[in-house]
């Protein structure tokens, strides 16, 4: 018996994960599907064949090309298991800066160096044995590990994984993991080709906390990460739920081969499936509980419900047979025969039974033979013994018995033991005939001997849950008591079929139920289910069918769930719907999905059975439980699309995307596709799905707006839990500095990615790998938290074919703008909404989000789809600069991403975006060579299809704009082409839709095809070119106002006062010939925009029917244009206030001048000679509609220039600038002329327009300020101009208490006042005083500044921008700037503070278009006062070349500092200027000393005194022969400069010109050192624009105090050479220099007793420490003779005595005399020397002075030289030298 197996095994309990599974009869979950049981089997035994094959798809030879490993060793790996920290002090993008900002090289992951073995030679998961609860599962570097985890269970690694060797996961293998990240330093290795269905094969579940993870790079990598300050080896960070890639590889492939991810939709069918066959009768099927209309049949129910406690009932025995009660039962005795039996007469109750209603009977029966002994087996059985029977006679006469269906619990009766017996009673309209003579039931059948006993009786309608509900006869699940829990007895309505017996068991040691199938002799003797509503199952539904099966069976037996469709017409069809895995005396579960075919019209089904069978078993009894058949899928829709890629790729259970086909971003649809697709004659594929959609725009109704549909769904998923607490918080997947690699990343599907608000946690992501050479490929990133698929400095990369679904921020996009060459190809975006956490300011995500996002055009976008963006679909947001970090890669640095071209930008799509389909904005580009947008097609867009904004050098080739606000905008735009696009106010479709309300009408008040505004980037440039293109669609639409071309005059467009985007149309075709709004110039005329025309180069857009010739002209119709226009040739169109003049060309002339003196000024042209005269008024770059502040602001601001624009046929003209009111002519200060580009060929020359500049007086150049002292106005400031700021009259706020300038409203700490300067006084080489007085307070308080912060004092600068040939910008930032001043003194709080400087005209500033004085720089809320301004002329004087070099007026004038604090001192009753807070030794004291006046060769003496000091005021010992370091001492540094400085930051002077003077040895006599030097005029000192001194030297930290500065010539002497040769200049050695740089050696003046100086020279260490001086190089010629002589004597340091010395005519060391030296350096830069011995053969006198002589001769080789030195040294090194009476004089022999 089968109860003996089961409680056999009912103890055996199997752990599996933490869930318990216990005997097969008593669990309640669900085992593992056969599906993945049999895929893990049949891996498993693939994997044992292949490990000893070479495996082609995971071999070595597929790695090699990538990885060439050497050998590994254990102590090569330093990692464990523990490596891994969840703690990270740097986030990965801090660590890539700090990286990249010290060795780029060492900041790169490189392949780990282990060997990998191929894969054929591996290991399994299982095999390794790995424990994920003691760590992170580490694959080894070296090691190739199988993926074969055998469970239904999710693999849970709480620890991580580290991939360092080579993880694969075979075809077709299915497994879920669970991890906090995957870190991939080897190789991740994924295939899974097959069809993609509902759930992913492979599944990463990425979970975990918010915790940083960080690790130590293996091997070879080790030093990518280095610890800040020590280099050692450190950890890299990953963040948190990351997918990590770090030197390693990634291969996956989640589609099959070929597999097209989306396509465009072709047509749509609406079906209906199963789900929507509400409209079936019910009133004809059997098991339907049909209430009879009887009210009190109503009440009835059960019919029979007898326990027998009491009395009989209407129970009787039949014909002849006795009955009585029995203990409690019915029973029959007596009986004569098999026909007597229990017997109940219907008739009580006969009219409330319905024909074919299916009732229930069951009862308990027992049969004694009192002859036998209890408890045998009787010969009856359950099939051959009892039967219910039903007998009536009908109103002929006829009796008729019938049996009903029936069967006992047991198969075998046990005399006088009690069975269970149940019946399904269902009569026929015959049998229920009303005048029936009678109507009974009868348990009849057992033998006469038999006593029949029975109890428990019950006849009824089967309960509600076992019958379908009439209102959803095809709900959730059509089996009714599929689990036999439904009645205690009978199986209804389960049936046994052939042989076989049916009952319900009650399981041991349970209260669960199951149907055991019994008696069996055939396969098909089965438990069997027909539906009671056949129709129910139907085609174009999937349907999902599940048991529990149980095989009383010592060996495995299949078993298999059946069905069979018999029609109305007899004909059947049957097929297996179901498969179970094999049951050897254990549940199985049978699980399996079904469809039945289409060709199977539902409505001609007659009944569907289902049966179990099973195979090559026909005798064993079964169990079956749980019982289910449901709708998995039911198609309610089906599409058609093109069939490339799709049919063997697109499974059942598939999700897929429809895009948008409205103007709403988000009216996309996700469906689920409920069948296979099919593919029919046309080679079209039939996609059935799940639900119903709203019908979209087709390619069969339009096949230039077809929806697109893509493939959500892959066999790969990586997918993040969702956060509750964190709902932004994603996974992130990103490869990390890994360049050279070909990641391969195809076919993944990636859920819940990206890190709101986190840089660099992006769902998939290339960080940093420079050449990346990888695929990312036919991906879907689906719910993402932040962006897509992010390429950062990373380049070479293909991005093809991804789907991005329901993404925040940009999605597909290249981030810092160094990215290059990579491919963007067929990629689909939908849903784009913007982020809400930026992830660093000044990103755009927020409000602006596109689906396609670029920083850098040097990239391909090819055939990708924007369909729907809460923001923009295309955006190219590209900078003058790279952001960091990629502005430190070597690729990126000095990369200007505006100027580089467009390298592919073809096919692409943008549709059903909130804004703009492609937007160029704020900044577009501007490449050299043109940057083509070819066949771009952009619709239903709710602003516009293209936006351009600062643009220049673009092609709009082709493609379609349709169904948008606006069709192209152009704004500020330069050399724009559009050529060949068509152009669709409104397709026919979209007015439907517009029309029964699908989608409201976005542009109800305007609909535009053209939008141009008045102002061009560069108005001497041409701004559109329009070419070949097609307008249709702008008759018949639904907007108040329509128009193809429309000026616009925008709230923040620049440049309104006039018109100058200059705009040619050429072969127009206007398919809407009725149309004549053409033209709308309304908006911008009532914006009072002068001078608008549009020139028509073939007169194609005429409006009228007129004929037209040649180019015409369409003109605003105001008089200003129509001033020198033929008007007989113009026809005017007052609906859009123009006129269309034929034969007509015009071109404009525009004149820039100063805005702060020309409100009262007009321009005049006149035709010449004298005819046709128009004065033009000027107009102002201003914003239109400003409030009053920014407007008042405007017109003061120095970047906006006053222009006068005429618009001028063909002809010779003269222009001058008048006073408005007195008519005489005047000049404003300075003049830009910029012309037109020509745009017809008859247009005037450049020469054809005369300006007439007046002379000047002399009174205009004397101060180059007007109204400096602030007193012109007691209510404005004339002149005056400011930048960011505003002006204001500050009265009694002046310096000697009248007035003075300060600004309100400052709105940067880069705010400038100040004023254009009268071009005409800018004289070549003129030198200027600049002289300005400020005063600051904040808060009204007094204030000072801080003068070391650069950004926070004022500045006086001298702006200058050169001649303009174009008006390209009018932007302050393109002045270019030069300090011109600094504080005379400390910034002091208590008063005003002088800012001065001087000027010399250069080329420069000669030929300058415009020239400005500037004052600027202040912090911020600081309030700036400025009085007594002044720019006047300094005199030229030549004998002296320092300005106030001795303070004797007490000021600082003509002095200024580059560092530090400047300020004058007392100084012996004089004054001296103070150098103090100096941040470095090249801090200086500067000065322009007066220019023009050296000369090449001529030589000057330059000369002061110095202190130097301590921050405390004690003396700083500074070493004379130190020029440089630490005890440095002053110098002079002259440095020639060849312009002012344009453009020049503040700050110390880059090291640079010459050296002209150091300081001396010794002290004055009132403790000054004294600084000297003689120095020969170079090359670039004489043709310097100006020449600087910088006073400098010390160290940082180091006070120096300078007086008596001055540089005088010095006229040429060469009867003498030697200055100070007496030492009588002073106490110090001026002008004296040792012939070494060593620091103990010293040169002394000292005072002999009568009173005369000598030289002492001291200290010396060598015979070579001498004493030198430089001398005249103009005297220095071939041949030359020279005599040098002095007065010397010799002290021995150590004996304290004076010696003599041996003349000898060899100069060596030792007790010879010193030798006289020469030295000069050659044109070549090396030094030429030469020594001579003393000539003069003496007795020599220790303690007198004795005559010295020495011949010199200059020889070839030196004769060239410059900077000669000569000087005496080669004596005893113990030798001190006293000298005196130095000369060098020319020999004559």
């Amino acid at each position: 018996m089968i109860w003996t197996n089961l409680a056999l095994r009912s103890a055996f309990v199997l752990s599996v994960g933490t869930s318990l599974w216990t005997s097969p009869f008593l669990q309640a979950s669900t085992p593992p599907s056969k599906k993945r049981a049999k895929a893990t089997r049949m891996i498993r035994r693939n994997h044992t064949r292949n490990r000893n094959r070479t495996n082609n798809r995971a071999s070595a030879s597929s790695w090699s090309s990538w990885y060439d490993f050497s050998s590994n060793s254990a102590a090569n790996n330093r990692n464990s298991l523990s490596y891994l920290d969840h703690k990270s002090e740097e986030t990965t993008a801090e660590q890539s800066l700090r990286f990249l900002s010290t060795s780029e090289e060492d900041a790169y992951f490189k392949p780990l160096d282990c060997k990998l073995p191929p894969c054929h030679i591996s290991t399994t998961w299982t095999e390794r044995g790995y424990d994920p609860s003691k760590g992170t599962v580490v694959i080894p570097c070296g090691t190739c590990v199988w993926m074969d985890f055998d469970s239904d269970e999710t693999l849970d690694l709480p620890y991580g994984i580290d991939i360092q060797g080579h993880l694969y996961f075979p075809d077709g293998y299915h497994v879920t993991i669970r991890t906090p990240f995957v870190l991939v330093q080897g190789l991740l290795d994924m295939d899974s080709s097959g069809t993609v269905t509902n759930e992913p094969l492979i599944k990463f579940i990425i979970d975990g906390s918010r915790q940083s993870v960080s690790f130590f790079p293996a091997h070879n990598n080790e030093n990518v990460c280095p610890v800040e300050g020590t280099g050692k080896p450190g950890k890299c960070d990953i963040g948190f739920r990351a997918v990590a890639v770090a030197g390693g590889k990634i291969n996956a492939r989640g589609l099959p081969k070929d597999c097209t991810t989306w396509t465009q939709l072709y047509d749509v069918d609406i079906v209906g499936g199963a789900s929507e066959q509400t409209h079936l009768s019910y009133t004809k099927l059997p098991g339907i509980d049909k209430t009879h209309s009887n009210p009190s049949c109503r009440s009835n129910y059960p019919f029979i419900d007898d326990d027998f406690e009491t009395n009989t009932g209407e129970w009787t025995g039949g014909d002849g047979g006795s009955f009585k009660l029995v203990n409690g039962a019915l029973a029959v005795m007596d009986r004569k025969s098999t026909d007597e039996g229990p017997t109940y007469d219907l008739v009580l109750f006969q009219e409330c039974l319905v024909p074919y209603q299916k009732y229930l009977f069951s009862a308990r029966v027992r049969l004694d033979d009192r002859s036998d002994e209890p408890g045998r087996l009787t010969p009856c059985n359950a099939a051959g013994c009892l039967e219910l029977v039903f007998s009536t006679r009908l109103p002929d006469g006829r009796r008729i018995s019938r049996s009903q269906q029936m069967d006992f619990e047991n198969i075998r009766y046990k005399n006088g033991y009690w069975d269970n017996f149940y019946a399904t009673v269902e009569l026929t309209e015959e049998e229920l005939h009303p005048l029936n003579t009678f109507s009974r039931l009868q348990l009849v059948g057992a033998s006469p001997r038999f006593d029949v006993f029975m109890d428990d009786v019950i006849l009824s309608l089967p309960d509600k849950s076992l019958v379908p509900d009439p209102n959803n006869l095809c709900g959730n699940n059509l089996v009714m008591n599929g689990d036999a829990e439904g009645h205690d007895i009978h199986p209804y309505p389960m049936e046994a079929v052939g042989g076989a017996h049916l009952t319900v068991q009650t399981l041991p040691g349970t209260e669960n139920r199951a149907f055991l199938i019994s008696q069996r002799s055939n396969s098909d003797d089965s438990l069997a289910y027909y539906l009671d509503a056949p129709n129910c199952v139907t085609t174009l539904t999937s349907y999902t069918i599940s048991a529990r099966v149980y095989v009383d069976s010592k060996v495995p037996v299949d078993v298999v769930i059946r069905y069979r469709i018999t029609m109305l017409n007899g004909d059947t069809f049957a097929d297996i719907a179901a498969k179970c895995s094999p049951s050897q005396q254990d549940w199985v579960q049978c699980s399996s999905k079904f469809s039945i075919p289409n060709n199977i019209i539902p409505e001609t089904i007659e009944s569907v059975l289902f049966w179990f069978r099973t195979i090559d078993a026909p005798n064993v009894d079964y169990m079956v439980d749980d019982f289910v058949i449901e709708v998995a899928q039911a198609a309610k829709a089906a599409i058609l699309v093109h069939g490339d890629g799709i049919k063997n790729c697109w499974g059942e259970g598939a999700e897929i995307l429809i895009t948008s086909h409205t103007t709403n971003w988000n009216d996309s649809q996700v469906r689920r596709l409920v069948f296979p697709p099919i593919r029919d004659e046309n080679e079209m594929v039939r996609l059935y799905l799940n639900e119903t959609i709203a019908i979209p725009v087709t390619a069969k109704q339009d096949q230039r707006f077809p929806v697109e549909v893509a493939l959500l769904s892959r066999n790969i998923r990586f997918e993040a839990v969702k956060d509750t607490r964190y709902p932004l918080m994603g996974g992130h997947f990103m490869v990390l500095r890994t360049p050279g690699v070909n990641q391969h990343i195809e076919g993944i599907e990636v859920v819940n990615f990206g890190q709101q608000g986190n840089l660099g946690r992006y769902p998939i992501h290339l960080h940093l790998c420079k050449n990346a050479y990888s695929l990312i490929a036919k991906n879907t990133v689906r719910d993402s938290n932040q962006r897509c698929v992010v390429i950062h400095g990373s380049h070479n990369t293909t991005i093809q074919e991804n789907i991005a679904y329901n993404t925040c921020g940009h999605c597909f996009l290249t981030e810092d703008g160094g990215e290059v060459n990579n491919k963007f190809v067929r990629n689909l975006g939908s849903n784009t909404i913007p982020a809400v956490q930026l992830v660093r300011d000044g990103e755009s995500d927020a409000n602006n989000a596109a689906t396609f996002w670029s920083a850098n055009p040097m990239n391909e976008w090819t055939g990708n789809v924007a369909a729907g963006s809460e923001a923009n679909g295309f955006w190219l947001e590209l900078l003058d600069f790279v952001k960091l970090p990629s502005a430190l890669m070597e690729t990126s640095r000095d990369m200007k991403p505006r100027s580089l071209p467009l390298i592919k930008f073809v096919n692409n799509v943008a549709h059903s975006n909130a804004r703009h389909g492609l937007k160029m904005y704020p900044h577009g580009l501007l490449p050299s060579a043109p940057a083509v947008f070819e066949d771009f097609k952009s619709y239903k867009n709710r602003l516009t299809g293209v936006f351009f904004r600062n643009m220049d050098n673009v092609v709009v080739q082709r493609g379609i704009l349709a169904d948008n606000r606006y069709q192209a905008d152009f704004d500020l735009s330069d050399s724009v082409v559009m050529r060949g696009t068509t152009v669709i106010g409104s397709t026919d479709r979209y007015n439907e839709m517009l029309q029964t309300k699908v989608v409201s009408n976005h542009r109800e008040d305007r609909l535009v095809g053209l939008e141009l505004h008045p102002s061009a980037r560069n108005p001497s440039k041409q701004g559109l070119s329009v070419l070949s293109i097609a307008f249709e669609g702008f008759d018949k639409t639904l907007s108040e106002h329509t128009a193809l071309i429309q000026i616009d005059a925008d709230s923040n467009d620049p440049w309104t006062g006039n018109f100058n985007y200059w705009t040619t149309f050429k072969n127009i075709n206007v398919k809407d010939k009725d149309f004549p709004f053409h033209f709308d110039f309304n908006e911008s005329l009532w914006n009072s925009t002068k001078g608008i025309y549009l020139v028509d180069v073939d007169s194609t857009m005429n409006p009228s029917s007129s004929d037209a010739t040649g180019t015409s002209t369409v003109i605003a119709d105001s008089e200003e244009v129509k001033a020198f226009v033929d008007l007989n040739k113009c026809t005017t169109y007052k609906e859009g206030r123009y006129l269309y003049c034929r034969e007509t060309c015009l071109r404009s002339i525009t004149f820039g001048v100063d805005p702060g003196q020309s409100d009262h000024i007009r321009l005049r042209i006149r035709t010449d000679p004298p005819g046709t005269s128009y004065v033009f008024e000027g107009y102002q770059d201003v914003f239109i509609n400003d409030d009053i502040d920014r407007h008042v602001r405007a017109l003061t601001d120095l970047s906006r220039l006053r222009y006068f624009s005429a618009a001028l046929p063909p002809g010779r003209y003269q222009a001058m600038f008048l006073h408005n009111i007195t008519g005489e002519q005047l000049w404003p200060t300075f003049v830009e002329t910029f012309v037109e580009p020509s745009l017809c060929s008859n247009s005037f020359d450049n020469n054809d327009v005369e300006l007439v500049i007046p002379a000047t007086t002399g009174d205009e150049c004397r101060d180059l300020i007007r109204n400096g002292d602030m007193e012109e106005s007691a209510v404005s400031l004339p002149y005056w101009l400011q930048h960011d700021t505003m002006l204001e009259v500050a009265r009694n706020r002046g310096r000697k208490g009248s007035k003075a300038l300060t600004e309100i409203d400052q709105r940067s700490p880069v705010a400038v006042v100040g004023q254009y300067i009268d071009t005409r006084c800018l004289k070549l080489g003129e030198t200027y005083l600049l002289q300005a007085w400020v005063y600051v307070e904040e808060g009204g308080i007094p204030t000072s500044c801080d003068e070391k912060r650069l950004d926070v004092c004022p500045r006086l600068l001298l702006g200058i921008q050169l001649t303009q040939t174009d008006r390209s910008s009018s932007s302050f930032a393109d002045f270019v700037s030069t300090i011109a001043g600094s504080f005379a003194k400390p910034f002091t709080k208590e008063g005003w503070n002088l800012l001065q400087g001087v000027a010399t005209v250069d080329q420069n500033l000669a030929s300058a278009s415009k020239a400005a004085l500037f004052i600027d720089r202040r912090k911020a809320g600081m309030k700036l006062f400025v009085d007594d301004v002044s720019m006047t002329r300094i005199p030229k004087d030549c004998s002296e070349l320092v300005f106030n070099g001795d303070f004797s007026e007490s000021t600082s004038l003509y002095w200024g500092h580059d560092d530090g604090t400047l300020d004058l001192v007392s100084a012996n009753r004089n004054s001296a200027l103070e150098h103090s807070r100096r941040s470095q030794a090249v801090s200086s004291i500067t000065q322009r000393i007066q220019t023009g006046c050296m000369q090449k060769g001529e030589r000057y003496l330059a000369r002061a005194k110095a202190r130097v000091l301590k921050p405390d005021g004690s003396s700083f010992p500074c070493t004379p022969s130190k020029v440089y370091g630490d005890a440095a001492c002053p110098r002079f540094r002259l440095k020639a400069d060849s312009s002012f400085g344009y453009g020049e930051e503040l700050g110390v002077s880059e090291p640079g010109g010459n050296i002209i003077a150091t300081t001396d040895y010794g002290l004055t006599s009132d403790g000054w050192l004294t600084v000297s030097g003689a120095f020969s005029a170079t090359d670039d000192d004489e043709i310097a624009y100006q020449n600087v001194l910088h006073i400098e030297g010390p160290p940082q930290g180091i006070t120096v105090v300078v007086d008596e500065v001055s540089i005088v010539p010095l006229f040429k002497n060469c009867e003498q050479l030697i200055l100070n040769g007496d030492a009588e200049w002073g106490k110090t050695a001026l002008l004296w220099r040792l012939s070494s740089l060593r620091e103990l050696p010293e040169i002394r003046v000292i005072a002999e007793a009568s009173g005369n100086q000598v030289f002492q020279l001291t200290g010396r260490e060598t015979s070579n420490d001498g004493i030198a001086q430089g001398i005249d190089d103009r005297c220095m010629t071939l041949g030359s003779k020279w005599r040098v002589q002095a007065k010397m004597k010799f002290r021995s340091r150590s004996m304290g005595t004076f010696v003599t010395c041996v003349p000898v005519l060899a100069a060596v060391a030792g007790s010879s005399c010193p030798a006289v030296f020469v030295s000069a350096v050659k044109e070549d830069g090396s030094l030429a020397e030469e020594v001579f011995s003393m000539t003069n053969n003496i007795l020599w006198k220790a303690n007198d002075y004795n005559k010295y002589e020495c011949i010199v001769e200059i020889t070839r080789g030196m004769d060239k030289g410059q900077k000669f030195q000569i000087g005496f040294r080669n004596f005893d090194s113990d030798w001190d030298l006293f000298i005196d009476d130095i000369s060098v004089k020319p020999f004559n022999s």
